[in-house]
């Protein structure tokens, strides 16, 4: 038997999707994502991680590339450079989370755009003020609206 603990498949609906609770005492997550596309151009999609006081907006060190674009971010975890992200665009990768000590998170990702023939990649780092308790979808803007796409995490 596996142990990971996997949420159920969401569909990315209005401008933010908290899509796993109750990490407590976790010491790896994973965040897949398909088909994730918005209305907006230049909004990304941003990974945040919340504890018990709510969602962290600033702190991150992330740094994403794609197609020679790079993009260094400090509001959450990005999939793509948002100068390449254009509206409908459908993007499918995954976000892993790893436990590097007391409340410090290590990020790595990858994702692709369907369509174009090269990977996006991210690497980044936050120290978190307390346990991961949530985490959550949303785009670097804020402002976008989810027009497609799936997300699931799981954890152990």
């Amino acid at each position: 038997m596996s142990d990971w603990t996997f949420e159920d498949v969401e569909s990315l609906s209005g401008t933010a999707e908290t899509i796993a609770t109750g990490l407590s005492g976790v010491v790896t997550v994973r965040v897949m994502f398909k088909d994730f596309s918005t209305n907006a151009a230049n909004q990304a999609l941003l990974l945040q991680l919340g504890t018990g006081g709510g969602f962290v907006t600033s702190g991150y060190i992330c740094e994403c590339i794609a197609t020679g674009t790079m993009q260094s971010i400090t509001t959450g975890f990005l999939n793509v450079p948002n100068t390449i992200s254009d509206a409908a665009d459908l993007h499918t990768g995954i976000f892993e989370l790893i436990l590097f000590g007391s409340n410090k998170w290590m990020c790595r990702g990858t994702s692709y755009e369907n369509g174009i023939a090269a990977p996006r990649n991210v690497a980044g780092y936050i120290s978190l003020g307390g346990a991961l308790t949530q985490l959550r979808l949303t785009t670097t803007g804020g402002s976008a609206t989810f027009d497609s796409g799936q997300a699931r995490a799981a954890w152990k």
